[in-house]
């Protein structure tokens, strides 16, 4: 897994070191840095599928502008450094931000490489199971029907950065097991995957069942949800015909159940449109997955998704060093940014309470008492 990122003359950070674990939550204040955290490793991958030494600042998974939209402004440097560790392995290096363009050169090389296989960012499944995904925070909305990935499915797998594609993956995976068996919700045996979303997805909307079907002389996919009563089916609603939650939280579910030990995933604000207990099962999810090989890089301002995580930890789905929440937050230091790190005790509780951490709701109620 990904150990740590050090990030030098990036955006918002003159230098930052961000330790990373199984699971990783970055919390904080708007504008502080979460985002760019995601970026930087972004930036690896998409720089890796397109070109051999040069940093990509425009591509598939982020379009950041040219250099100088990303240097740091209070930098006397214009080299960008983004370095990632994955094992004794070092990924990444330094480019020049002195550029009008997109591409920014390498001016020194960042270290030992490996095979590219060895760091789950660059990894490829070439197979049934997702091995790397990154949902963005605008993820697609409701639609009467989807597109079908230009891409083969079969070879390559993929939700896409909005799950504009998680309705054709869901027809081609739905009958195949759950790879990681600890992830069943429910107790009826059945690992199917299109079970298991359905049990998951009840957290959210009890009772609904989901239902695609692929059209490919058009390269679309229908796709509804049904709510069966009594052992009958029921009628079939379009997407638009039910709340926004449903389709904004189904590629984050999929792609929880259907990542492989190894896998890596990098979510933005997964929470949007759901209701706190769906938030907080979802943080329970997050933590089974991280328990059981997969790591995962959250944003999020909920603090329901913490405590599912938090939860997770006093009822033992997972270790407590397998957790790490990194709060980002404004600073006086040279950096402009402060950085604190929490760390989840083995009874749920935390370490440390920095200022302005998972602190409204109780501010407000004092102020209401």
């Amino acid at each position: 897994m990904i150990s740590r990122l050090v990030l030098n003359h990036f955006k918002c950070f003159e230098h930052q070191e961000i330790k990373l674990a199984p699971l990783t939550v970055l919390a904080g204040l708007n504008s502080t840095g979460k985002s760019s955290v995601l970026e930087a490793m972004l930036l690896l991958r998409q720089s890796r599928e397109q070109y051999d030494s040069a940093l990509c600042l425009k591509g598939p998974y982020v379009d950041l502008g040219t250099g100088m939209d990303v240097l740091c402004e209070y930098s006397n440097d214009d080299n960008i450094g983004i370095h990632l560790y994955c094992g004794e392995q070092q990924y990444g290096g330094w480019w020049s931000s002195n550029q009008e363009g997109a591409i920014l050169p390498q001016t020194r090389a960042g270290g030992r490489r490996g095979n590219q296989q060895e760091c789950s960012l660059f990894s490829r499944q070439h197979g049934s199971w997702l091995q790397f995904t990154y949902l963005s925070a605008e993820r697609i909305g409701p639609r009467t029907s989807y597109a079908i990935s230009p891409e083969r499915m079969d070879e390559d797998p993929e939700l896409g950065r909005c799950g504009e594609y998680a309705a054709q993956y869901l027809e081609k995976v739905a009958n195949r097991d759950i790879p990681i068996v600890q992830m069943k919700l429910g107790d009826d045996g059945v690992m199917a995957v299109q079970t298991c979303l359905d049990e998951w997805m009840r957290v959210i909307s009890p009772g609904v069942h989901l239902t695609v079907a692929s059209y490919a002389d058009i390269d679309m996919v229908k796709f509804r949800y049904q709510y069966p009563r009594n052992g009958v089916q029921g009628r079939e609603y379009r997407p638009v015909n039910v709340g926004f939650g449903l389709t904004a939280i189904m590629p984050v579910i999929l792609a929880l159940l259907t990542t492989q030990k190894g896998g890596l995933l990098l979510l933005e604000n997964p929470e949007i449109h759901i209701h706190p207990k769906g938030q907080t099962y979802l943080g329970k999810l997050m933590a089974l997955a991280a328990q059981n090989g997969v790591q995962v890089i959250v944003e999020t301002h909920s603090d329901h998704i913490i405590n599912g995580i938090r939860l997770a930890v006093k009822q033992h789905d997972m270790q407590a060093e397998n957790g790490l929440i990194q709060f980002f937050s404004d600073s006086v230091t040279t950096n402009g940014i402060s950085l604190d790190s929490v760390h989840i005790k083995e009874d749920g509780k935390l370490d440390a309470w920095p200022q302005d951490f998972m602190s409204e709701w109780e501010d407000s109620l004092m102020k209401l008492l």
